[in-house]
C-alpha cells in the first residue's frame, strides 16, 4: 500500500496480492482503494469478450 496521508493509505488493486490485512484496512476506513491501469484494462478486455460471446448466443449464469 502506498501512503495517502499521514493517517490513511491507498490500496492499489492490481489483480494479485490482496491480503486479509488489506481488506481489514479498507473495511475500517484506514485505507482507500484504487484500481491500477493494467487491472482496469484486463477487466475491460474480459467484458468486451463476454459481450461478443453473448451477442452470438444465449449465455446463462
Amino acid at each position: 500500500m502506498a501512503p495517502l496521508t499521514d493517517r490513511t493509505t491507498l490500496l492499489v488493486l492490481e489483480g494479485t496480492g490482496l491480503t486479509a490485512a488489506d481488506v481489514t484496512a479498507v473495511a475500517h476506513a484506514r485505507a482507500g482503494v484504487t484500481v491500477a491501469r493494467p487491472a482496469r484494462d484486463r477487466v475491460a478486455a474480459a467484458r468486451e469478450s463476454a459481450q461478443r460471446i453473448a451477442a452470438r448466443r444465449p449465455v446463462h449464469g
